[in-house]
Parts: structure tokens; C-alpha cells; sequence
């Protein structure tokens, strides 16, 4: 158990065959959320994030943040943190430091160019789009890419578009992992057409899935896990700059008060 300041969660042993699982000894990461404005603004947003959102990280806060000494490693997120007019920099800042072993950038992939001719996806223009679009983004950066049945309601490419992204990152190098989220007991049939779409598009060992949980904007869904850690080796962190440790609940409503 962990105690924070409204209560107690419980602490789960990680799953190591998950991607980017935090296992026993990884470095401290900061789960840096860098803006509350979104463009899709989920109705289960453990973050509050809105599509008016008006909260950017500043760049004059990013060294406060680092850790005293030991390797560390950077996950970005938001919001939806492509859209801080500053995300490269904030993204090359800590990709730079020396002790940063790892950066990680947490997005709904909806800023990434998709070409589209006769209300098809081109993959080759896609391609070059891409490759334009990521210059100026380390290779080694990995992009953990949102995938759920509100974002598949907005975009019903949803996971075509992810396997393109997926087909792009293998032929260049790049790392990806795709989180699906899922909804749990009254939603099963939407939640298994999910899990269908992604083995129909090849995106199954890419990915991990997780069912939401009770916080955030989910706090009264019945169906939503009891809120709970995964290791606590971690700093959360808002765009305001405050920092939450590992408060995971006192995080989230702090996000919902901002502006």
C-alpha cells in the first residue's frame, strides 16, 4: 500500500511480459505532463484534459525537474503534448541530458500527417509526410500511441492508421507501442471489438491493453478498476509545474483545476 493524501492505493507487481513494464531496479522516470489542452478530450481522462485547455509547461521550468543525481528516464504526456508549441524542445532537453537513459511521448496520433486521396490512406505520401514531420526527432524516442472506442468514434481509421504508423517506425527505426484501453464488464462486446481490430490490423504484439480506472474523469464508472500503482519509482509532474510524486489521485485532481 501507498498512502496518499486521500487515501490508500494498492500497489500491483508489474507485468513484465507488458511492453515498457516499470520492472524491479528500472531507472526513476518523470511523467511529465506538459499542457491540459487536447483535441479529443476523452470523457475518461484520468487528467481532465480539455479541448480549451490553456496550460503549457514552461521551458524555463524543465531543469527544476531533473533529478539530483542517478539515471533517469522522461515519459511526455498531457493533454495531448504534440500540441505545446515547444514539445520538440521540451523532447530534445531532457533527450540531451546526459543522464536520461530513455524518453517516451504518450499521444492520441492524431497531429502525426496522414495522406488521404479518394478517401483512401496513401502510404507512399504518408511515408514522406512522416519522414518531414519527425526530422527533427531522435529515432531512439518512443511513441506510446492511445487506442480506444471514443478516439475509433472520432476516427474510424483508427487502426489503419496505427498500423501505417506501425509499417513507418519499423522501416525507419523508430520504436512504438500502442496502449489500448478498454472499458470492462457492461462494455464487453465494445471491448472485444477492439481487441478484434487490433490482431485484423497486426498491431497485437505491439501493444498492451489496459481497463480503465476509477479517477479522473472516470471516477463514477462502476465497470473502471479500483485505482492502483504499478511500482512507484516515479514523479508525476503538471503543467503548472507542480509536482505530485507518486499521488497518482492528488495528480489528477490538481489537472482538473486548471485552467
Amino acid at each position: 500500500m501507498t498512502t496518499t493524501e486521500r487515501g490508500i492505493l494498492d500497489i500491483k507487481e508489474p507485468d513484465l511480459e507488458n511492453l515498457d513494464s516499470p520492472f524491479p531496479g528500472r531507472e526513476h522516470r518523470l511523467y511529465l505532463a506538459i499542457t491540459n489542452k487536447c483535441n479529443r478530450a476523452c470523457p475518461f481522462c484520468s487528467m481532465h484534459s480539455k479541448l480549451d485547455g490553456s496550460t503549457f509547461l514552461s521551458l524555463e521550468l524543465l531543469p527544476t525537474f531533473i533529478p539530483e543525481d542517478g539515471i533517469f528516464q522522461v515519459q511526455i504526456e498531457g493533454g495531448e503534448p504534440l500540441l505545446h508549441p515547444n514539445f520538440i524542445d521540451i523532447l530534445l532537453h531532457y533527450h540531451s541530458h546526459p543522464r536520461c537513459s530513455k524518453v517516451l511521448t504518450c499521444t492520441n496520433g492524431t497531429m502525426f500527417p496522414f495522406k488521404k486521396r479518394n478517401g483512401m490512406i496513401n502510404a507512399r505520401e504518408t511515408h514522406e509526410l512522416m519522414d518531414m514531420f519527425f526530422k527533427d526527432i531522435p529515432v531512439d524516442v518512443t511513441f506510446k500511441l492511445s487506442l480506444n472506442y471514443f478516439l475509433l468514434e472520432a476516427d474510424p481509421d483508427l487502426f489503419e492508421r496505427a498500423k501505417l504508423f506501425l509499417d513507418y517506425c519499423e522501416s525507419t527505426g523508430r520504436h512504438v507501442i500502442f496502449n489500448l484501453r478498454k472499458r470492462g464488464n457492461s462494455s464487453r462486446d465494445i471491448d472485444a471489438g477492439l481487441d478484434m481490430l487490433l490482431e485484423e490490423h497486426g498491431l497485437v504484439d505491439r501493444a498492451n491493453s489496459f481497463f480503465l480506472q476509477r479517477y479522473g474523469r472516470n471516477s463514477r464508472d462502476p465497470d473502471a478498476q479500483v485505482p492502483h500503482l504499478v511500482g512507484t519509482n516515479f514523479t508525476l509532474i503538471n503543467p503548472d509545474g507542480s509536482t505530485w510524486g507518486n499521488h497518482l489521485i492528488n495528480r489528477s485532481e490538481a489537472m482538473r483545476g486548471l485552467s
